[in-house]
Parts: C-alpha cells; sequence; structure tokens
C-alpha cells in the first residue's frame, strides 16, 4: 500500500511548495507524516526523510499533551481551522516562534508554518523610556531644551542648543522661551501646551528660531510633555533645516524623535576600543549595567570587530573623521540583533571615539519582507500573465493601464494597440444605457459590476462574453483603479442553446405519447375496456402516476427553459391568494393525509387581490409546500400564512422597499444544512440530507421557484435550523388594481 496520498503522491503542482519559505506539512488520519516541504523541515530541525511515514506519536513521544497536538486533534476530529502562534525550545536551548495555521483535508489535516522569530525578537526588543530620552540628552548633535509646563522657564539645554542660537547655557537657563524669541507671543505657546498636554501626545512641527545675534534658523521641532521629578516638563528636540528643509520635508515627523531619543551612544579609547562611556540606552539595549560596560571592550560586544575592520574604520575616520557601517552586537542575554554604527573622532581632553549605534532590527526585517514580497508579486505576475481569462487594469477614467497576454489572444489587438485607450477599442457594443449603468455602479456606488455582454474582435467578428469588473480604492475610500475580469463565453452560450433546444424538442415530442398514456391508463382504470382484476388495476393506476409524474418533471422542463431564454409571458390577473393556498393544500391532500401532517391555513382577513401571473403563483406554491410535506416527519406540522407586510417593515432579515404580500410556508422538517444554504436556489442542487431522506428528485423545484419570484420583481428566502424545520418568505410587490 502506498502511504503517500493522491493528493501529493506524482503530482507535480505540489513541487512548488518545495520554494516556500512557509512550511507545508500534510498529516494522514493516522498521524503519519506524508509530505514536507524544505522550509518545514528547516522549521522543525529535521530531515524530511526522518519524518515521512512515520507518526508523530512514534517520532514525538509524549505530543498528546502539547497545544500544538490538541490544535491538530481538533483540526482533525472536528474538521474545523485552527491558528495560532507557538514558540519552541529546541535541544541546542535555541527557542524560535512559529505561526501555524491548520486546515482539514480528505487525507486529514494541512498544516502551514510561518517563522515569526525575528519578529518577535524585535516585539521584546522595541521599547522606549523615559531613561532613553534623558541618556541621549548631551550627546545629541541636534538642539535640545527641557522647559518647565506651569512657567515656561528654561530647565537645561544641550551644547547643541548653545551653538545653534548663540546663547550659553547660563543666558538660557531660568529664561523664558518668549524671552529669548522662541515663541512669537505668550498665547502661542498655551495653545501649543495645551495640545501637549492632550493624551501626552507627540508633537511635530516646525518654526523659525532667532539666534542671539538677530538670525534666524529654521528648524524642525518635536516636543511632548513628560515628568521630571514631579514636575511636567516639556521635552522639544530641534534640528537645523535651513539649508535642508525641502529635502527633508516628508521626513521631519519620523526621524526627530527617534534620532533625538532612541540610539546608543558609546565613548571609546581609539587606541583600545575600550569604552570610556556609555548611555542609559545604550546600557539597557544590551542588558549590562554602566559599570559592567565600562569595563568591557567593542570587541566584546561585536565579534566582527577584528583587525581587518578596525583598520578599515581607522581609515576613514582619520581621512573623512567620521565612518558608517553595518553590524551585529552581541547583548548580554546571547542574543544577537543588527545594528547601524555612525563613528565620530571628536576631541576633548584628548582624542575620543564616538559611536551612535541605531538598532535596525526592523529596518532588516522589512528589507526582507520587501524581498520576499517582490518573489511573490512576481509570481503573481506569471500567474495573471497565464491566465486563460483576460485580465485588465484600468485608471478611474477607465484608461488602460495594464492588459494580460489573452487579452491580445482574445481580442486580436496587440498590448501596444490597448495600452493607453479604453477598452471600447473591443467593447463599445452594448447600448448606451448598459455602459451608463455600469460606470454609476462601479463610479458612483463604487460596487463590483457583472454582465454578459457582446465584444468586437479586430477583425470585426462578434463573441459574447462574461465580465467581472471591481473598483480598487485608496485610503479615503475613492477610487484609485478598476480591475476587469473577461472570459469569452461564446462556446458556453453555443451549448447553453443547443442544450435549451434540445430540452424543448424533447419535452414536446415526449408530451404527445405520455397524453396517450394518460388518456389510455385512466380509460383502463375506468373500465370503459371491461372490468380489471385488482391485480391489474393496481398495475394501471402506477402506470398513470409514473406517467403523471413524468409529465410534472416536462412541465418543469419547458418552464425553466422559458424562464432562461426570457420568454415567460407574463399575465397579470388579480389573484385571490388565500383561494391559491386552499387549492394548492387541497392538491396535495393525499400525501398530508398518509404522514398525519397538521396543516395550518392563515390568510389576513379582507387581504386584497394580488394582480400577478396565476400560474406563476401557483407554480411557486406547489413546490414551496410540496417541499415542506416532503421533508417533514410523521405526525409533523407545515404551516402557511399570506399577509400584508408594508413599505419598510422588516421579515426575518430583509426589509421590504414598498408596500407587499408575504407569504410565508414553516415546516417541522429535516432543515437545511448551513453548508448547503448559499446554494439552496441553484439548479440541480439537492442537500446532503435531502438526498438522504428522499433519493428521488431533481433539484429543480426551488430553483424554479426562485427565478419566477425574481421575473415578478419578488424576494424569496429562507430561514433554517438543521433537524428542527424551515420557513420559506416570498415578498411579492402589491400593485394598484
Amino acid at each position: 500500500m502506498n502511504d503517500t496520498p493522491p493528493l501529493v503522491h506524482g503530482h507535480d503542482g505540489w513541487n512548488i511548495l518545495d520554494g516556500l519559505l512557509e512550511g507545508c506539512m500534510i498529516i494522514d488520519r493516522d498521524w503519519r507524516y506524508v509530505y514536507l516541504n524544505d522550509a518545514a523541515a528547516r522549521h522543525g530541525h529535521v530531515e524530511k526523510g526522518s519524518l515521512i511515514g512515520h507518526t508523530m506519536l512514534e517520532k514525538y513521544p509524549g505530543v498528546e499533551g502539547s497545544g500544538i497536538f490538541a490544535m491538530y486533534k481538533k483540526c482533525m476530529e472536528g474538521r474545523t481551522a485552527g491558528h495560532e502562534e507557538m514558540s519552541y525550545t529546541f535541544p541546542d536551548g535555541s527557542v524560535e516562534w512559529y505561526e501555524f495555521s491548520v486546515n482539514p483535508i480528505p487525507e486529514g489535516i494541512f498544516v502551514l508554518s510561518v517563522d515569526i522569530t525575528e519578529r518577535k525578537r524585535a516585539e521584546e526588543g522595541a521599547r522606549l523610556s523615559r531613561e532613553k530620552f534623558t541618556a541621549a540628552f548631551n550627546a545629541s548633535p541636534d538642539l535640545m531644551a527641557i522647559t518647565g509646563v506651569s512657567d515656561g522657564k528654561i530647565l537645561e539645554v544641550n551644547e547643541s542648543y548653545s551653538r545653534m542660537l548663540g546663547y550659553s547655557r547660563d543666558e538660557s537657563v531660568g529664561k523664558t522661551t518668549a524671552e529669548l524669541s522662541i515663541w512669537a507671543d505668550a498665547a502661542d505657546r498655551e495653545r501649543f501646551v495645551a495640545v501637549l498636554e492632550k493624551d501626552g501626545q507627540v508633537i511635530d512641527f516646525e518654526t523659525m528660531l532667532r539666534r542671539k545675534d538677530g538670525t534666524t534658523v529654521m528648524v524642525t521641532d518635536s516636543a511632548r510633555v513628560f515628568d521630571l521629578q514631579g514636575e511636567k516638563c516639556i521635552f522639544s528636540t530641534a534640528h537645523d533645516i535651513t539649508d535642508r528643509k525641502r529635502a527633508e520635508r516628508e521626513l521631519r515627523l519620523f526621524r526627530s524623535l527617534l534620532d533625538s531619543s532612541s540610539d546608543g551612544i558609546e565613548v571609546m579609547d581609539p587606541n583600545t576600543l575600550g569604552f570610556v562611556d556609555v548611555n542609559e540606552a545604550e546600557c539597557r539595549e544590551l542588558g549590562y549595567s554602566r559599570g559592567e560596560l565600562l569595563s568591557m571592550h567593542a570587541t566584546d560586544i561585536d565579534s566582527g570587530m577584528d583587525e581587518e575592520r578596525r583598520s578599515s574604520i581607522d581609515a576613514q575616520v582619520r581621512k573623512a573623521g567620521k565612518a558608517k557601517f553595518e553590524t551585529e552586537h552581541r547583548r548580554k542575554d546571547g542574543t544577537i540583533f543588527p545594528v547601524e554604527i555612525n563613528v565620530t573622532l571628536v576631541e576633548l581632553d584628548k582624542p575620543y571615539i564616538l559611536s551612535v549605534v541605531r538598532d535596525i532590527t526592523e529596518r532588516k526585517a522589512e528589507e526582507k519582507m520587501l524581498r520576499e514580497s517582490a518573489e511573490e508579486l512576481k509570481k503573481y505576475k506569471m500567474a495573471v500573465e497565464a491566465a486563460s481569462d483576460n485580465i485588465i487594469l484600468t485608471d478611474r477614467e477607465g484608461v488602460v493601464l495594464y492588459v494580460n497576454k489573452n487579452t491580445s489572444s482574445l481580442t486580436g489587438y496587440a498590448k501596444e494597440e490597448i495600452l493607453g485607450k479604453t477598452a471600447s477599442v473591443w467593447g463599445g457594443q452594448m447600448p448606451k444605457e448598459f455602459y451608463e449603468g455600469m460606470w454609476k455602479t462601479l463610479g458612483e456606488e463604487k460596487k463590483p459590476f457583472s454582465a454578459e455582454v457582446v465584444n468586437r474582435r479586430k477583425d470585426g467578428r462578434l463573441y459574447d462574453a462574461e465580465i467581472h469588473i471591481s473598483p480598487v480604492l485608496d485610503e479615503s475610500g475613492e477610487v484609485r483603479y478598476f480591475i476587469g475580469v473577461e472570459r469569452d463565453i461564446t462556446k458556453a452560450k453555443e451549448i447553453d442553446t443547443a442544450k435549451s433546444e434540445f430540452i424543448s424538442l424533447a419535452s414536446h415530442q415526449m408530451r404527445t405519447p405520455l397524453t396517450a398514456i394518460n388518456w389510455y391508463s385512466e380509460m383502463l382504470i375506468g373500465g370503459d375496456a371491461g372490468e380489471l382484476n385488482a391485480k391489474q388495476k393496481e398495475y394501471f393506476e402506477a402506470i398513470y402516476g409514473a406517467s403523471q409524474q413524468m409529465n410534472e418533471i416536462i412541465k418543469t422542463f419547458l418552464h425553466i427553459l422559458r424562464l432562461e431564454t426570457g420568454s415567460v409571458a407574463m399575465n397579470p390577473v388579480p389573484v385571490d391568494l388565500g383561494e391559491m393556498v386552499r387549492l394548492t393544500v387541497e392538491e396535495s391532500k393525499l400525501p398530508i393525509d398518509k404522514k398525519r401532517l397538521r396543516m395550518r391555513e392563515q390568510v389576513q382577513e379582507a387581504l386584497p387581490p394580488l394582480k400577478i401571473d396565476s400560474e406563476l403563483v401557483r407554480v411557486v406554491l406547489q413546490n414551496l409546500i410540496s417541499n415542506a410535506v416532503k421533508y417533514t416527519p410523521d405526525d409533523g406540522e407545515v404551516a402557511i400564512s399570506v399577509e400584508n407586510a408594508a413599505r419598510g417593515s422588516v421579515i426575518a432579515g430583509k426589509t421590504a422597499e414598498e408596500d407587499s404580500i408575504l407569504v410565508s410556508v414553516r415546516d417541522t422538517g429535516i432543515g437545511i444544512p448551513e453548508a448547503d444554504r448559499d446554494k439552496i436556489f441553484t439548479k440541480f442542487f439537492r442537500a446532503g440530507n435531502a438526498k438522504t431522506w428522499d433519493p428521488n428528485g431533481n433539484g429543480l423545484g426551488l430553483y424554479m421557484a426562485n427565478r419566477m419570484i425574481h421575473t415578478a420583481k419578488g424576494t424569496l428566502w429562507f430561514a433554517s435550523e438543521e433537524g428542527r424545520g424551515t420557513t420559506f418568505y416570498a415578498l411579492l410587490p402589491r400593485e394598484e388594481l
């Protein structure tokens, strides 16, 4: 016996999974591994061959008590999908996080795993705190100031502040920002403080500062309210953008706070690379105390700092006074994370190396994601190009921006003849009103549009097509693009026409002999050819019943044929629905009595006649009542009601758009399974429990009833509970007689 299920064995399509970054596994109902792609083996730190053909219980004793096994078991037994994030600790002590999705398949379950370890580490390492702001204060190249909220006095400034504005620290501390002409007036500052204090938000803005010599400088400023030893203060960071304002306009909101508050600072001896000083941000990032780091060297946290790299950095710093590079740092707990380092040679009492260290884990993850997204996009483009349908992308004006290869094959126009023009190049064959309705749906209502149309190829030949167009909206909800899918249905239409003609011909041809069978059967049963014995009469009654059933099937086919070809001739006449219900119930009396069903009829008094085609109503009622009787167990109940429904009234989740008549047929039968409800009005469809209950049936009754109700501009829907019964509702618009 081959252990590999047909889904995997010998199916080249599954080889695609071997190239995915996501892990893919198939486990059969005996808990046996039957398929792993390379990523799944890598995630589990195993060889594929060591698992395939073996069971989970064999390879991982005690797995029954794990969370992942519980999720797998729930999916395996309940046939329900599952999704969960879990961590694994491997024998080597490493901890990795994975996101699992498990879905039921016929052979067992399909498991998809995604490595989210880097994301989890990034989340754990991305912490901001008040200490980061304080620690970076003195080392930042940006202008920084701390002012009191209550009196507006400057409490502290950094050296960049003094250099930029020309005021010494002593000249600044104790003065108000208004005195140093940073703010235009006190009212401006009050408004600014009010905004800052609201929800403790960070405010990014551009402003003009006046230097001590009277000149001005344009800066981007980032400010927020924080508590300093119990007093509310404003922490502001300014960056000179006088010469770069245009280039950095779009970046100012994102860079100012990050650059001034979240970077680690290291001061090192240029000869030994020993740490002379570090800021609190670097201590927190690496997990060491300041005292521990001051006894260490750069090589203790950067294993890649060998002699070759050190020489290269030294050469850059001595030549340009600074250097920038990427490397990896090691935390005290052993975890590794990527960093970007800006190195500057500074002169204090002697030369020092000043390093500004930035964690770039998130950026690296984004770069990785972009690379993966680009690869996925390439796959999607290949799939779109290979699609057998036409796929078209247009702008909001309908100008074609992209078409796939099949569009040229179907229309006969080269891609260059289509791009930059509208789809009317090969369309435009429908009435003006059609396109007006289409654009109203797409452009004004911003809803998808589907229809069957006639288009023209480049050689002039017309063809039938099915189109589906959807608007693509931007973040503000406005239409950005339209994407359309067009399918050539010419052959399908020809086949449908031929099929309909065959059904029509066959149905009409069959009615003649059936009429004869019915007629002669009635005569024989009635004794016109002599008395029949009991056995003969039983046989002829069976023949008569079968011919009647065949006649009903033929009538059903002809009804559906007329509905689908649009040849239904409506003959609206005043119809007494109460009387129509009574007659239809009377026709079903035999099966009702046979099953001992309780039949309840409730017709609202003084109900006005409904102007509608009487044959249409009769067929709909016959189907609904027949279904209710057929699928209700013995001694059950069927209830029919007819009543007014005023405009705006809500019935079982539907709203009457106008004054209508509501017909409802309720039973206590087997109900409709939830999985089958969206297909219940589909041609030839029968619910699974209906087939078990009664194998005989063609799946056309509800389809025909729904089409007829729509032909009469009404609505047919239902509410059901499996095992408890179903109620069908027919809402028919009431016209004045």
